[in-house]
């Protein structure tokens, strides 16, 4: 097993989360101390895979809510999205 499998680039933790590379640069720390998502290695731009993953793991589920009228609905991942923007604020 290569020691680069233990963790996780910029370019995958930010598609792990919907969010733009540049979103995450601006945010990991606040996601860190505000929502206890784990800290990148000091090096660089790279975090601990297992850590990442036990972490969107433990997020909560999107709700899923039924139309209150004849409206269509979004989809599950719309609902996601507005979900983690609700969360954490802003777009990608």
């Amino acid at each position: 097993m290569a020691l680069t499998d233990d963790t996780a680039p910029l370019a995958e933790v930010a598609a792990a989360l919907g969010r733009s590379e540049i979103w995450l640069r601006r945010n990991w720390l606040k996601l860190a101390l505000e929502h206890g998502f784990p800290r990148k290695h000091p090096s660089g731009w790279t975090w601990p895979r297992a850590a990442v993953a036990a972490w969107l793991k433990a997020l909560p589920e999107p709700e899923q809510v039924e139309p209150a009228n004849d409206n269509p609905f979004q989809s599950p991942e719309a609902a996601y999205r507005a979900a983690l923007d609700a969360r954490y604020g802003g777009n990608p």
